[in-house]
């Protein structure tokens, strides 16, 4: 994972140096499951988090400070259980959430809001993972 992590940032980094004839870049987005949460239940960065990170990366989830949210974006088709599922003693160690779902960003965006959408249609939700949607201004 933590390759996985140094080659997305070494593609992106390439991107930014040569952006579309069409348009100026800004900032960068990445979205994704990325199958490992940030941070271990001391607050130590997970490899793959640490590389963002150490590429400026932001994580939205953890910058927004959305401890309403549920603990787990995964919740394998039993919403309910995930729902309910706080870790609130990892808190003050600096794990905030023990999402693998992320949205991480670099650049001059403000980060205006973020959701961990647990909506249920027919009391079933859309996939396996809660969706999150972040919501940014230009600076």
């Amino acid at each position: 994972r933590r390759l996985g992590s140094e080659l997305i940032i070494h593609v992106l980094d390439e991107l930014e140096k040569v952006p579309p004839a069409t348009c100026e870049h800004l900032a960068t987005i990445v979205v994704g499951d990325f199958n490992s949460l940030q941070r271990n239940s001391r607050g130590v960065a997970e490899a793959p988090f640490a590389v963002f990170r150490s590429f400026g990366f932001r994580d939205a989830c953890s910058e927004f400070g959305a401890r309403d949210s549920p603990f787990s974006t995964f919740h394998g088709y039993k919403p309910a259980s995930a729902l309910h599922a706080k870790c609130p003693s990892t808190f003050r160690h600096g794990m905030i959430h023990g999402h693998i779902d992320w949205i991480l960003w670099r650049g001059p965006l403000k980060l205006l809001d973020f959701q961990v959408d647990t909506t249920l249609k027919d009391g079933l939700p859309p996939s396996d993972h809660f969706p999150i949607i972040a919501t940014f201004g230009v600076q």
